[in-house]
């Protein structure tokens, strides 16, 4: 019973994690999907609690383990040194003897497995985006209504509005020197979309790229995202995207080979807002 509940728990740890990575963090592999602050908070404490309380029963079973090993020594000494315990005593105890270690043995594992059970959220590295990148209204004027402006230095996208409002996104850009600039069409979008690595990105990284020479088709882990929008100019495709990401993280940060990336929910948002033909600036 105690071995059965103690691997029971420590189960629970991973599936835990599994659940903190599948609602709103990173595990080691650095994929995460991004929830609100509250959310957090309660996964946080959540955590916090439960680590606590592993702690402290695995130091009870550890303790309880001691004190039933202490036990056991004391015992045996008797059993040696007491003459009374050779022949019939020592078989009427025998079947005792053995309960005992297997008891031992159980506790063991027990305390094994309560005590490395907080282990499984220490690897647990929750995202949490930075607030200014959440989808918001500002004060922001100087172009049609319809029109997506990109700022880069920044990390914002903006979806112009009217009467001087437009709807702020945070993202992530192209790193130096792989950035687009200037103006371009969404000349469609994409729900799920595939995605295939240029000719440039499998040259300069072959090791990272070649092997999807052949496209990923599109789903959770591909790198595009849950939808992504087409840039042209003068009706050819630059082979740049605003697109989704398996890396929220990468939000606020340069390091695209120069599409614009977005936290999928907020790509999702915008794709509704904006129409195949919509003008794009990239500041």
């Amino acid at each position: 019973m105690v071995l059965y509940a103690s691997f029971f728990m420590a189960e629970r740890g991973v599936m835990t994690q599994k659940m903190v990575i599948a609602l709103g963090g990173e595990g080691a592999d650095g994929r995460a999907i991004s929830l609100p602050s509250r959310i957090y908070e309660r996964i946080g404490q959540y955590l916090l609690v439960k680590t606590v309380v592993n702690l402290i029963l695995g130091a009870v079973s550890f303790a309880i383990m001691l004190l039933h090993g202490i036990e056991f020594a004391l015992f045996w000494a008797v059993l040696i040194t007491d003459s009374r315990a050779n022949g019939r005593f020592r078989n009427l105890i025998s079947h005792e003897v053995i309960m005992i270690s297997k008891r031992k043995l159980m506790l063991g594992f027990a305390a094994l497995a309560l005590m490395s059970a907080p282990q499984a959220h220490a690897h647990v590295k929750l995202f949490k985006l930075d607030p200014k990148f959440e989808p918001q209204s500002v004060a922001f004027s100087g172009y049609a209504p319809g029109t997506v402006i990109v700022d880069p230095t920044n990390h914002f996208l903006y979806l112009q509005l009217s009467n001087g409002i437009a709807r702020r996104y945070g993202v992530g850009v192209g790193k130096a020197g792989l950035t687009f600039k200037g103006t371009a069409t969404i000349a469609r979008k994409a729900k799920w979309p595939s995605w295939t690595p240029t000719k440039n990105m499998i040259r300069h990284q072959p090791g990272k790229y070649a092997k999807y020479a052949k496209g990923v088709p599109g789903g959770p882990g591909n790198p595009l995202g849950s939808r992504a929008l087409y840039l042209y100019r003068n009706g050819r495709d630059t082979y740049y995207r605003i697109h989704g990401t398996t890396q929220p993280s990468s939000i606020g940060r340069s390091v695209s080979n120069g599409c614009i990336r977005m936290i999928n929910a907020h790509v999702e948002d915008l794709y509704e807002r904006v129409p195949v033909g919509a003008k794009v600036v990239v500041l």
